[in-house]
């Protein structure tokens, strides 16, 4: 792909914004530099927005797609205007400003190493796939903010869930030292007295202090709730069915 019909451009851009000419090609490190019409720039943003792959990225993720490949000045605010005016997005947008009570987040200790504060939750009513309908999420909460999401299903019992922690993350993190979790069903002891009796023994057993979330657990467990909402949004998106090539 060449880019010299729009070479005299492009030359105005060299020296600002350090670009380098190669193989009859205009660059900028490793992107390849943009500088059509507002429709090339639009149909190169859609390559990496609108394929029900990608799962219609918000506005900083498609930026940072798009970048490993292309460039081109005020990209970000092009890209911005672009998934703005995404009907598809604006039709699955989640509210994130109805009204809330008063919030108070869970703190973090800055000493803690990766996994050693984790939050525990689900995501629950998915289409049935590979035998699956929900989603064990485990976020690291004080240090990396990173999630794990494992296949699971809603049916699953507590020590279903330490089976899935001790297979997928103690391999790679040992066991927590704090567990934060949520007040549903699986997780909690009023959900039945053998469940709960599991739970209890699970933590109990690897010496794991257990810290609810508050009745309004979008307030004190924040990372692990966006983490469920940028799932849900994506699956939302994304076909039931794989994709043939």
């Amino acid at each position: 792909m060449s880019n010299l019909e729009n070479e005299e451009t492009i030359k105005k851009w060299a020296n600002t914004y350090q670009l380098h000419q190669e193989h009859n090609t205009w660059w900028k490190e490793d992107a390849l530099v943009v500088a059509g019409d507002s429709n090339l720039k639009r149909g190169v943003i859609s390559a990496f927005h609108d394929p029900p792959y990608c799962g219609h990225p918000r506005i900083g993720n498609t930026v940072t797609l798009l970048k490993q490949n292309y460039w081109w000045p005020n990209l970000k605010k092009d890209v911005e205007e672009y998934v703005k005016g995404c009907a598809v997005c604006q039709a699955n947008k989640i509210n994130t400003h109805h009204q809330k009570p008063h919030l108070y987040p869970i703190t973090t200790d800055p000493e803690v190493q990766p996994f050693e504060v984790i939050t525990m939750d689900f995501i629950t009513k998915l289409p049935l796939s590979q035998g699956y309908d929900s989603i064990l999420t485990i976020t690291d909460h004080d240090c990396t903010k990173a999630a794990l999401f494992i296949p699971c299903n809603k049916t699953i019992t507590s020590e279903g869930v330490a089976k899935l922690y001790l297979q997928h993350v103690y391999p790679h993190y040992g066991i927590p030292k704090h567990m934060i979790t949520d007040r549903g069903a699986q997780s909690q002891e009023q959900c039945g007295r053998k469940r709960g009796q599991q739970f209890k023994q699970w933590t109990t057993t690897f010496k794991i202090y257990k810290r609810p979330a508050t009745r309004h657990k979008t307030a004190s467990n924040t990372c692990n709730a966006s983490w469920r909402k940028g799932a849900r949004q994506s699956l939302r998106l994304t076909p039931k069915e794989p994709l043939s090539g």
